[in-house]
């Protein structure tokens, strides 16, 4: 049978163990939200593009650059991974 001093310590070391958790927890939770958002951000941005490209007399649709091909001043290709 544990005494009160035992469930005291117990209780004390389960405290950080809980704040990790929650940390991981909302963190997971970020990252979660940020990818649904960057998705709908290339999805918007490509549909700006495509839309400006086919009001300047563009020839189709899918000769206008989008956001997931085109590169950017580094050289590094930009959209999603």
């Amino acid at each position: 049978m544990m005494n009160k001093e035992t469930l005291s310590r117990d209780q004390q070391n389960a405290e950080p163990i809980k704040y990790e958790l929650m940390v991981g927890l909302i963190a997971s939770m970020l990252v979660g939200a940020l990818v649904s958002i960057k998705t709908s951000l290339f999805g918007v941005l490509n549909r700006n593009v495509a839309a400006i490209g086919h009001s300047a007399g563009s020839s189709a649709a899918s000769d206008a650059p989008t956001i997931a091909n085109a590169s950017t001043a580094d050289g590094q290709l930009g959209g999603p991974a």
